[in-house]
């Protein structure tokens, strides 16, 4: 699907100035964004199977919520540079298309007519990001319930791997296994996705304990334990016995 970073006017970057003044713009963008390639983003897939309403009706609702589910941007190295950057080329009113502007990657994708929020099943074949398969959630027989427990199960799961070679290994077995609802699938990993949340669940338990018993809320917590391992690592420096 097609993360939104922002809206542009074009005429405000004219001439020489204006086009070095863009390039700028969007690379700050782009670099921004590469300092979060893993991030929970609101998946229009998810939502649609997780809610049983259109993306479309959703988007309509001022009410309305997205799911938010682990998601892994596209980037053209594998430490995690050059995350392509496309500009919508369509005229107001008419179906997006995305051109790049910034990075490397496909020139160019279409929306799915189906209008849920995702990238043409072609454009994606196209630029070598799928093989074109398809979940169809009538022919694996989940009820939105079920879809539901994979999303929150995957979700906290995520929450787990906090460390560099954590999440990598996390992301790396779900890409493996997709589509994840995918029964199939989802026996593959089920066990170790579970594990995952059950522990950060337990962590989460742990926490809401302390919060109670110090009287703290979670940020203040959160800023308590960084206190802590701030003031060990200076305790362990070897310059911080001099500078005391």
């Amino acid at each position: 699907f097609v993360l939104t970073i922002g809206q542009i006017d074009l005429a405000h970057f004219r001439g020489r100035k204006g086009k070095r003044k863009q390039e700028a713009m969007l690379e700050e963008l782009q670099l921004r964004h590469e300092a979060a390639v893993r991030e929970m983003l609101a998946c229009p897939t998810c939502t649609i199977l997780a809610t049983g309403r259109s993306w479309e009706a959703l988007m309509s609702d001022k009410w309305g919520e997205a799911v938010l589910t682990p998601s892994l941007k596209v980037v053209c190295t594998d430490n995690g540079e050059d995350l392509p950057v496309y500009l919508n080329s369509a005229r107001t009113g008419a179906k997006p298309k995305w051109k790049i502007v910034q990075g490397c990657g496909p020139v160019a994708f279409e929306m799915s007519r189906a209008k849920n929020g995702c990238v043409f099943k072609g454009s994606l074949c196209e630029a070598g990001l799928t093989d074109g398969s398809v979940y169809e959630p009538e022919e694996e027989g989940l009820a939105r319930e079920e879809h539901l427990e994979i999303i929150e199960q995957v979700g906290m799961a995520a929450r787990a791997a906090e460390s560099s070679e954590a999440a990598t290994e996390f992301y790396n077995r779900l890409a493996a296994h997709k589509p994840v609802f995918a029964r199939d699938n989802w026996a593959q990993v089920s066990e170790y996705v579970c594990e995952l949340a059950g522990a950060q669940k337990q962590a989460d338990e742990y926490d809401q304990r302390e919060r109670m018993k110090q009287n703290m809320t979670a940020a203040e917590l959160e800023r308590a334990r960084d206190w802590s391992k701030h003031a060990a690592a200076a305790e362990n420096n070897e310059d911080f016995g001099d500078f005391m």
